[in-house]
C-alpha cells in the first residue's frame, strides 16, 4: 500500500513539465503599499535605507547565532554533557534573539517616524485590519468566508484545534503534480 502511494505521488509529480515560480520584484511588492499610502520618493527611500540597515546589522547577529547552535550541535553532541557549555551558549541564542526585536522595534518606529499625519490616519487603518486576521481565518475554517484561491483550510471547531491553510501553489506550482489519495481502507 505505502509503495503505491508513493508510485502515485511521484507519478503525478512527474506528469506535467515543473512551473518556475519566480518572487515578485521588491519593489513590485512595495508598490501597493507605497501607493495606498502615498509615500513620496524621499519617504520611500528613507524606509528602504532604513530597512536595508536594519537588514546587514541583523544578517550578522543571525550569522552569529548560525554559529552558536553549531556549537551547541557540538556540545549536545558529547558524550558528557557540560551544562554550563550549553546554558551559556543557549543564553547567546536567546540574547541574540532578544536584540534583533528590540532593534525592530526600533525600526518600526523610525519607518513609521517618516509618515505624515494624513498617512499616519491611513496607517491606523492597516492595523486595525491586521488584528482581523484571526477572525478571518476562523471565519473561512467555519466555511463563513471563501477560502483563498486554490487553498484548503484544516481545522476542527469541536476540538478547537487551530486552523492550517494549506495552498497547493504552495508546494507545487500551478496546483499541478497531486493525485488524490485514497482514504483508508479503500483499495
Amino acid at each position: 500500500m505505502p509503495i503505491r502511494i508513493f508510485f502515485l505521488l511521484a507519478l503525478g509529480a512527474f506528469a506535467q513539465p515543473p512551473v518556475i515560480v519566480t518572487p515578485p520584484d521588491r519593489f513590485d511588492v512595495y508598490r501597493q503599499m507605497r501607493e495606498y499610502l502615498q509615500l513620496t520618493d524621499a519617504q520611500f527611500e528613507t524606509i528602504l535605507r532604513n530597512n536595508n540597515e536594519f537588514n546587514q546589522w541583523a544578517g550578522g547577529k543571525q550569522r552569529r547565532m548560525a554559529q552558536v547552535q553549531d556549537e551547541i550541535a557540538v556540545e549536545t553532541a558529547r558524550e558528557v554533557l557540560v551544562a554550563g557549555a550549553l546554558g551559556i551558549r543557549y543564553a547567546e541564542v536567546e540574547g541574540i534573539r532578544r536584540h534583533i526585536a528590540e532593534r525592530r522595534k526600533e525600526l518600526y518606529t523610525l519607518n513609521q517616524a517618516v509618515l505624515t499625519d494624513a498617512q499616519k490616519v491611513k496607517f491606523k487603518v492597516l492595523e486595525d485590519t491586521m488584528k482581523l486576521d484571526p477572525v478571518i481565518t476562523g471565519a473561512r475554517a467555519a466555511n463563513l468566508l471563501p477560502e483563498q484561491d486554490n487553498c484548503v483550510i484544516f481545522g476542527d471547531l469541536a476540538r478547537v484545534t487551530i486552523p492550517a491553510t494549506f495552498c497547493r501553489d504552495q508546494f507545487f506550482p500551478g496546483g499541478i503534480g497531486i493525485l488524490p489519495l485514497p482514504l483508508p481502507g479503500q483499495p
